[in-house]
């Protein structure tokens, strides 16, 4: 037997009712999964498409000492007189 879905009441189909794997991406509306649905930590860089964080997305002060990889500060990548004296190790 089917069930229409006009005979279906609204909120009667709960999360205990659904089959696993039963709503696939196809099913998902445009723009349905908000950040508030993201669980914390649930995204990581494996789903990152390439390119997709740029530098108007990275907040002030995310970018540590620790994050950046030895040898990635270049030359070409240091604003003129950035390094000062008092900077430089003796």
């Amino acid at each position: 037997m089917q069930v229409a879905g006009k005979q279906i009441k609204d909120g009667s189909i709960v999360e205990a009712k659904l089959a696993n794997a039963s709503v696939t991406t196809t099913k998902i509306a445009d723009n349905a999964v908000t950040e508030a649905k993201i669980a914390t930590d649930a995204i990581t860089s494996s789903e990152l498409a390439a390119n997709a964080v740029t530098t108007a997305k990275i907040a002030a002060n995310a970018v540590t000492t620790a994050k950046i990889t030895d040898g990635a500060v270049t030359e070409v990548k240091i604003a003129d007189d950035a390094v000062t004296t008092a900077k430089i190790a003796d």
